[in-house]
């Protein structure tokens, strides 16, 4: 079973018979647009973008995080400022933005 099925089968639960759905995955979410836009595509039309992940760190920073390294199942990522591990303000869900039936 492939990482992203979980979540695919989540999509498709939530939109029913829809023809076509428009998805916003977070840049710190451990998935990636293209993983999910190849899971979904065989099952349903679809538009996935990623939405860029946004921090606030102990040291008073807030906006985009240093990323580190990004796997298939992870995001590590630190405060650019400080290279503390920051708290994720934004970008790190999976939403469905619009669905077209």
């Amino acid at each position: 079973m492939h990482h992203e099925s979980k979540v695919v089968e989540n999509i498709l639960k939530e939109v029913g018979n829809a023809k076509k759905v428009k998805i916003l995955v977070g840049e710190l979410s451990g998935y990636t647009v293209n993983e999910i836009k190849r899971a979904l595509e065989p099952r349903i039309e679809c538009e996935v973008e990623e939405e860029k992940g946004i921090v606030k760190c102990e040291c008073g920073f807030e906006g985009n995080p240093k990323i580190l390294e990004k796997e298939h199942d992870f995001v590590f990522f630190e405060c650019p400022k400080c290279s503390r591990i920051p708290e994720i303000l934004k970008g790190k869900d999976i939403i469905i933005k619009d669905i077209c039936v």
